[in-house]
């Protein structure tokens, strides 16, 4: 699928494990819908800036959509975004690794963007 980030033509790709991964923990959701989520958040002018100027080649994000409750990881490359794996983020199973990109978007707030970091207890001697 290719999606109009500002003035770059992006190609949106995820294998047959995405498909699997969405019969699995979105019972009833059409492959057409996702690529609809797809489209809307990386078509955003927020999205797509911070993921054109920020965000370096190669570099893994998490992104969370809160309004439909699909959070995703995806490699975002030179002209491609590949989604290695989806989540359903009210089954509170999603993993983040330390210090990777988290960005939330909602269509009425917009894009939030975190970096998740572990929180780490004192050490006591």
């Amino acid at each position: 699928m290719k999606i109009k980030m500002q003035d770059y033509v992006i190609d949106i790709d995820y294998g047959v494990h995405v498909l699997n991964r969405l019969h699995s923990r979105f019972d009833g959701l059409d492959i057409n819908y996702l690529d609809y989520i797809f489209e809307c958040i990386f078509a955003d002018n927020s999205v797509a800036d911070y993921l054109i100027n920020e965000v370096k080649v190669g570099e893994d994000i998490v992104v969370i959509d809160e309004d439909s409750g699909i959070s995703f990881a995806a490699n975002v490359g030179l002209d491609s975004i590949y989604v290695k794996t989806l989540y359903n983020a009210y089954e509170g199973n999603l993993l983040i690794g330390e210090m990777q990109k988290v960005l939330r978007y909602a269509k009425n707030r917009g894009l939030q963007i975190e970096i998740f970091e572990k929180k780490r207890r004192k050490a006591y001697a």
